[in-house]
């Protein structure tokens, strides 16, 4: 696939696919081991494992988006800055929820084999989303 089909890929598994929340359509976007590394975080070893933390992030944050901000396509691999915006509803890393609109600065590295998403690579702002919430770690940690 060409850098823009892959960047069209990965344009429709963030706003057809999470945006809208139809997690079906990941079956067509990803292949089913797709790995997913995440800094900080446990990541996932499956589509099947993905699908369920979006499913559970869309439960946490019901309004929850993501903005991209520049996509870049070199072979078969993209490269993604993106913002996710939501409001707080459900239990998020042991906070209850707060009602508080949240905006999560991220970036994504994300390889592309057979016309499918394989693996992605995320760092994301999680002490920036802890912080919106009013959830801070004691200082000097």
């Amino acid at each position: 696939m060409s850098g823009e089909a892959n960047k069209a890929l990965v344009r429709r598994a963030m706003e057809d696919g999470f945006n809208t929340g139809n997690l079906a359509l990941m079956d067509e976007l990803f292949l089913p081991n797709y790995v997913r590394h995440e800094a900080g975080g446990p990541g996932v070893r499956s589509l099947a494992e993905h699908k369920a933390e979006l499913a559970s992030r869309r439960v946490t944050f019901p309004d929850g988006r993501f903005t991209i901000d520049d996509m870049i396509a070199e072979g078969e691999r993209v490269a993604v800055r993106y913002t996710m915006t939501g409001t707080q509803r459900g239990a998020y890393r042991g906070i209850a929820p707060t009602g508080r609109t949240i905006s999560r600065a991220s970036s994504a590295f994300f390889r592309i084999e057979g016309g499918k998403i394989a693996e992605g690579w995320l760092v994301s702002d999680l002490y920036g989303v802890l912080h919106q919430l009013g959830a801070e770690p004691a200082a000097g940690a």
